[in-house]
């Protein structure tokens, strides 16, 4: 739940949700708690996962008893009992097991879920706030993968 939550809340990539940490925590000059994060290209941003998401990540500490400065560890094994940081391939098992499909049949990945954070805050908010949420560099791209292939226009052309 935790992972599903923080993965819907701030459509990050599968390797920027594993490195998540609770030590790059910061606050904005709204007073909003976020998460510094390493995006791809390296560059540092600032995401901001809903308050329900942070809740289950301390849930799901408190529940397998961890205190850990990164967000999610991976299951202790016979040979090694020590929990590690989750990889992006474990990420990638985990979503696996939800048996969750797409809308053309095909199983979900970790990036389907970054790819409908997009559509939805494309639809909902528009470009500039998609293109902010994802980390684009440039709205071309964020236009590129997000735009629909259809648009409704009959609600604004009532005459």
């Amino acid at each position: 739940r935790a992972l599903l939550h923080l993965i819907a809340s701030t459509g990050l990539r599968a390797r920027e949700v594993v490195n998540l940490r609770f030590s790059a925590q910061t606050t904005t000059p709204e007073g909003k708690v976020g998460f510094r994060y390493v995006r791809k290209g390296g560059a540092i941003l600032i995401t901001l996962p809903s308050k329900r998401a942070i809740k289950y990540v301390q849930e799901y500490h408190k529940k397998i008893g961890i205190c850990s400065d990164l967000f999610f560890l991976s299951l202790p094994t016979n040979v090694r009992r020590a929990r590690n940081r989750l990889t992006t391939r474990t990420l990638q098992r985990i979503v696996d097991t939800w048996k969750i499909n797409r809308a053309d049949g095909k199983k979900a990945s970790p990036h389907s879920f970054r790819h409908t954070v997009g559509q939805r805050m494309f639809i909902r908010a528009g470009s500039i706030a998609a293109q902010k949420v994802l980390g684009h560099t440039s709205p071309v791209t964020t236009s590129k993968f997000y735009t629909l292939p259809y648009y409704d226009g009959s609600h604004h052309l009532v005459w």
